[in-house]
């Protein structure tokens, strides 16, 4: 605003100029996921976290795993929380400078379980997805 003041007409958080910008509207509205709550891109961030972290609501972003574990025959599970219909590849590095694909798939819900069938023979191993 030119008088350096930010209008917040409903007090959410988030100013109407940021609201306006990116659902065309100054206000949060249940019926389209604009309020500060909401997550509109479906990622389980809110707009309000969007706002404060410079990020565009619209827009997926949100790429990371909720759980692992060893299994009995030596492999190791990771849970990914992932953009359903997007490929991914799981990579491994014991360094965590070499990173290696250890499998690609493409995540069909979310989150969805990926395995390392390869995991027993490594002593340990670091995990990161990559798009």
């Amino acid at each position: 605003m030119p008088d350096g003041v930010t209008i917040d007409t409903d007090g959410d958080g988030i100013p109407d100029w940021w609201m306006t910008q990116y659902f065309g509207h100054s206000t949060g509205l249940a019926s389209d996921n604009s309020l500060a709550p909401d997550s509109a891109a479906g990622d389980g961030i809110s707009n309000l976290q969007k706002y404060l972290t410079g990020q565009n609501p619209l827009i997926w972003d949100n790429l990371h795993f909720v759980g692992c574990e060893p299994l009995s025959d030596g492999q190791f599970s990771l849970s990914v929380f992932g953009q359903v219909g997007q490929n991914y590849t799981l990579l491994g590095s014991t360094d965590l400078v070499n990173w290696t694909p250890v499998l690609s798939f493409t995540c069909t819900n979310a989150p969805m379980s990926v395995v390392d069938p390869g995991a027993e023979s490594h002593g340990w191993q670091f995990y990161r997805i990559a798009q």
